[in-house]
């Protein structure tokens, strides 16, 4: 969202996005393959800076009158111990994928077996196997709009938030069309409360190298 918006502030400007494994993406800041990155881990370097964007904090969703849990209102927060023993499905969010070992230890001390049903890539597909009654789910908080089906809690001892950054090498900040994107982004962090955009990958092959992206509003 915060490309597009400025995008239409800058239109005289070429931006070209890739998505690429966040392991390797410290070193293409480093050698100038690439002149910014978002990431949700800050993968600064000594080359590098990084602007913290968002937190996203995670909260749990279950179906209203679920046949896996009940609780009584939005915003509940309740123990593991009240959790129901034995096998739980959940969903999770691609960006929270690196919480399901924590999890799934903490719910088998509880006596639950947590069943990992899917890895999703939004909110809204979060929610749309939640509203189906399929298991629990994982969501950003930013993304849990209102929806009289669906609940969401947070389990008390499991807190979870993700943040995204911005990194940047630092010699092609002195560039000022990348430096007027840095600061572009840095001015309008506050702003950004709940997307306004949704903003998927579309690959033209199986080859990750080679991707084709557009935005969807």
């Amino acid at each position: 969202e915060l490309i597009a918006d400025f995008l239409e502030k800058h239109p005289e400007m070429d931006i070209l996005i890739h998505s690429y494994p966040e392991n390797v993406i410290p070193e293409m800041l480093n050698v100038s393959a690439i002149d910014v990155a978002f990431t949700f881990d800050n993968k600064g370097s000594k080359y590098t800076s990084s602007v913290l964007v968002r937190r996203r904090d995670k909260a749990f969703c279950c179906m209203s009158g679920s046949k896996y849990i009940n609780i009584a209102a939005d915003g509940s927060t309740i123990p593991i111990s009240a959790l129901p023993k034995g096998k739980l499905p959940f969903f999770f969010e691609a960006d929270s994928v690196n919480f399901i070992d924590n999890i799934w230890q903490l719910m088998r001390e509880h006596g639950i077996d947590l069943e990992v049903r899917g890895v999703l890539h939004t909110p809204d597909e979060i929610k749309q196997a939640v509203s189906l009654d399929l298991g629990l789910g994982m969501v950003s908080k930013s993304g849990c709009f209102s929806n009289q089906r669906i609940r969401y809690f947070d389990i008390e001892q499991i807190k979870y938030s993700v943040n995204l950054y911005l990194i940047f090498n630092m010699s092609q900040a002195e560039n000022p069309y990348i430096n007027e994107f840095i600061n572009f982004v840095k001015n309008n962090i506050a702003k950004r409360i709940n997307p306004k955009l949704q903003m998927y990958a579309v690959y033209t092959s199986d080859d990750p190298n080679c991707p084709k992206h557009a935005f969807y509003g």
